[in-house]
């Protein structure tokens, strides 16, 4: 934003919406600046994050049998994904 800025402080007080369209650039372009430098790098670093976490914990088994006991659906997915590491087999899709 600084050199936007020194480009207002030059023009002359005649330029008003000169000098608002150059904040508004500045404001556009440090914006688009974090969404494509800073966001990115902020995402990747919470996955790693979270997987290096989620690597080293062992499921809650109380949990688990909360949630077994009220979807149907948990049970199921619980029950393929235990027939795919035990059979090592690939995705499969049903």
């Amino acid at each position: 934003m600084v050199p936007f800025g020194a480009i207002a402080f030059v023009l002359p007080q005649s330029w008003a919406f000169g000098k608002f369209a150059l904040f508004m650039l500045a404001l556009f372009l440090g914006i688009s600046a974090k969404w494509v430098l800073f966001d990115p790098i902020a995402c990747t670093s919470t996955m790693l994050t979270f997987l290096d976490e989620a690597g080293r914990t062992a499921p809650d088994s109380v949990w688990e049998s909360r949630i077994e006991a009220v979807s149907a659906e948990f049970r199921t997915l619980k029950a393929r994904a235990s027939e795919m590491v035990r059979g090592g087999g690939g995705l499969t899709q049903s």
